[in-house]
């Protein structure tokens, strides 16, 4: 933890030579990316907190961590003894604290280069914009910070080209009024283009900047990394390949134009608005297009979900039988988990950090264990196993609770009420376009109605062979109510409440699901497209309705007739045990 100190003690002086009172440090970067490569995690390297989440504040006498309740246990493990822990809710941010700063008339230090623009507006609105100073605040101090790393880009060819896409985003565009249209989120651009990479942990996507016109297609990039065959393709397809450091200078040519943004930083929007061009802050025309697969590309997504559904039985019949046999930590069963998938065609890698939390590491929402430090399976509690592949033809992610040992009576029960608000949501039908915040109280009545809640939303929008947390739709209670976050048919999303006993255990029940046209004209319905079982030991039959008797049965029967035939011997029999009629 000495390191942290020193680490601060450099921050603030370099802040007293700036002449700064407060210093903000952003888990971000100029993609504004969930996950971020080595070179842009500053709240680590200061403080020690990895999480995905977290804006670090320091004062010349203070420092605290800001983060949500998915990282509050997580946090005050990770966090030295002199960062306080700041408790973040949908009624208290780090940005009331820096309002109160400026009361004082403190300057304040942020990297307007990686601060998101709504972020900035709203600090606007609670402080005198003069006293925000754009500063790296670390770019002095971090000598042995990692170069950027950038790695080959390739082709992913889908049924609409990138000829197509690009015409049918200047299609939106006209109707917007924007004549320009400016993208620096990365699965949209990939997507745009067909194109793949690796530059951002468990994401398959690659660092670019793009720029289109009614005319021009200009993209930035590390052009190195685009092999020379797909250069000649792009450049037929209509776009203009630049360096990537060369975005901005481009972008500082535009005057007096429309030009369509959304999700920029800061920076990006000053220099637009600088030289009189007029900014429509609105959905990316591609975040809508990408977000509703066809038909085709969600029946290449249920083939990546047998694949994936025959690695997890394989897998978990492992573990039954090694359970047995030997002792096992979690962090055997993140490797043997991947090794299971990594024998399925067209696995490319993980889509996120597996999360297996063994009792009271269950409790903390996005654990991860480490090799040699981690908890052992031993004794009688529930291992929780949160994880999902990238593959070429999908992305999953699915999360299931086993027991190790004998499960106690209060563990079954919680298991079942979490499973009751899974269904819960499972089987809702709903009118098309409704906001799908409106749909978390759902899954949430079951544990409402027990006096239980969750402190992460019930789910999130998944990619195609793309980001494992994608948008625009979140089904969250804390997510904004409009036009945005929409449920269109064909977007596919994860449902996934729990229930977490701080110091004992922790459940989560995760599938992914299709929107999709209902018997009733109007309405949609989620279509499972996870396969897998819920455990039979922890289901306590007599809670569950007849109504939810008959959707689990469903359920299992379509896991068992999509997987069965491609599975022999154990895996089978552990299949067949736990798809029976309840």
């Amino acid at each position: 933890m000495k390191i942290y100190k020193k680490r601060l003690e450099l921050l603030r002086k370099n802040m007293r030579e700036n002449h700064l009172d407060v210093c903000v440090i952003l888990n971000s970067d100029p993609h504004l990316n969930e996950y971020l490569s080595e070179h842009y995690q500053a709240v680590q390297w200061l403080c020690g907190f990895d999480g995905s989440a977290g804006t670090l504040v320091v004062t010349h006498d203070y420092a605290g961590l800001w983060t949500d309740g998915r990282y509050f246990e997580q946090a005050l493990r990770q966090l030295p003894s002199d960062v306080v822990l700041e408790k973040q809710s949908a009624v208290r941010n780090y940005r009331q604290q820096l309002a109160n700063f400026s009361k004082k008339g403190w300057k304040i230090g942020i990297d307007f280069s990686i601060l998101p623009l709504a972020a900035y507006k709203e600090l606007c609105n609670l402080l005198n914009p003069a006293l925000l100073i754009d500063c790296d605040c670390i770019g002095n101090i971090w000598k042995e910070r990692p170069k950027r790393v950038t790695h080959e880009i390739y082709a992913h060819e889908l049924d609409v080209s990138r000829v197509q896409k690009l015409r049918d985003v200047r299609t939106k565009m006209q109707q917007m009024g924007a004549q320009w249209h400016y993208i620096s989120s990365l699965d949209d651009i990939a997507w745009i283009t067909n194109l793949r990479g690796s530059d951002i942990l468990y994401n398959p996507v690659f660092f670019a900047f793009l720029l289109i016109s009614k005319n021009e297609a200009q993209l930035f990039l590390h052009i190195k990394s685009l092999p020379k065959s797909l250069q000649k393709e792009l450049y037929a397809d209509g776009f203009c390949l630049f360096p990537y450091k060369h975005a901005q200078k481009e972008l500082a040519k535009l005057k007096k134009k429309d030009v369509l943004v959304d999700r920029i930083t800061t920076r990006t929007a000053h220099i637009l608005q600088q030289n009189g061009n007029t900014l429509h802050e609105e959905l990316a025309p591609s975040t809508l297009q990408k977000a509703c697969k066809s038909e085709a590309v969600i029946a290449r997504i249920q083939d990546a979900m047998i694949r994936d559904g025959i690695a997890l039985c394989r897998f978990f019949t492992w573990l039954e039988q090694a359970l047995l046999a030997k002792e096992l930590d979690e962090y055997d069963i993140d490797t043997h988990l991947t090794a299971f998938r990594a024998e399925m065609e067209h696995y490319v890698g993980n889509s996120f950090a597996t999360i297996a939390g063994f009792g009271a590491n269950g409790a903390l929402p996005h654990y991860q264990a480490k090799r040699g430090t981690c908890a052992k399976l031993v004794g009688d509690n529930l291992l929780l196993i949160d994880s999902g592949a990238q593959y070429l033809d999908g992305t999953t992610d699915i999360t299931r609770v086993v027991p190790v040992g004998k499960p106690n009576d209060a563990q079954k029960r919680d298991y079942t009420l979490v499973l009751q608000a899974h269904i819960a949501i499972a089987q809702a039908r709903f009118p098309e376009k409704i906001a799908m915040p409106l749909l978390d109280s759902i899954a949430r009545a079951p544990l409402w109605h027990e006096g239980l809640d969750y402190a992460h939303g019930t789910g999130h929008g998944v990619g195609y062979f793309l980001n494992v947390h994608e948008g625009p739709q979140s089904l969250s209670l804390n997510a904004p109510i409009s036009e945005r976050t929409q449920v269109h048919a064909g977007m596919v999303t994860s449902i996934e409440p729990g229930i977490y006993r701080e110091g004992q255990w922790g459940i989560r029940l995760e599938n992914l699901v299709v929107a999709a046209p209902s018997a009733h004209a109007g309405f949609l319905e989620f279509v499972p497209l996870t396969l897998c079982p819920f455990e039979p030991q922890l289901i306590v039959c007599a809670m569950l309705t007849q109504s939810q008797k008959e959707w689990l049965d469903s359920y299992h029967t379509r896991v068992w007739e999509l997987l069965s035939p491609h599975l022999s011997g154990a895996a089978r029999e552990w299949l067949a045990k736990r798809t029976c009629p309840k």
